[in-house]
Parts: structure tokens; C-alpha cells; sequence
């Protein structure tokens, strides 16, 4: 009984933690042609956590809550 309730904790425990993960996705573009930028940094200010435009300047970010905002930087 006791190892079932432990089993069921346990499982609890990581639909929450999964439910909680979201991407935000999107495309960097430079001026009137709307060419990819590649190598832009985004990052979550304060964390650790990112990502840098691909060659097509197509990102995706993991970001846990709604209220997170994302930093745009670019040397070239």
C-alpha cells in the first residue's frame, strides 16, 4: 500500500513539473526584406536559460512562467 502511494506521489509530481515547461518560438528579421537575422542571443534576464537564432534567424526559448520576459542582443 505504502509503495503504491509513493508510486502515485511520484507521478503527481512529474505531470506538474511537465505541465509547466512552454516554448516560445519566432523568427529575428533585419529592416524592410525581412531577412533572417542569424546569431541573435535571446535570453530570460537573471537565468541561465536561452537560445541564438539559427542560420534563418528561427529561435525557440523554454520558459516556465507567463510573466518571464526575453532580452534580444546582436553584435555585427
Amino acid at each position: 500500500m505504502l509503495k503504491t502511494l509513493i508510486f502515485t506521489i511520484l507521478c503527481l509530481i512529474q505531470i506538474q513539473v511537465a505541465a509547466q515547461v512552454r516554448v516560445i518560438s519566432g523568427k529575428v528579421t533585419s529592416g524592410e526584406d525581412k531577412q533572417g537575422l542569424p546569431g541573435v542571443n535571446i535570453i530570460i534576464p537573471g537565468t541561465t536559460r536561452g537560445s541564438t537564432t539559427d542560420f534563418d534567424g528561427n529561435y525557440n526559448v523554454e520558459v516556465g512562467d507567463a510573466d518571464n520576459t526575453l532580452t534580444f542582443s546582436f553584435i555585427g
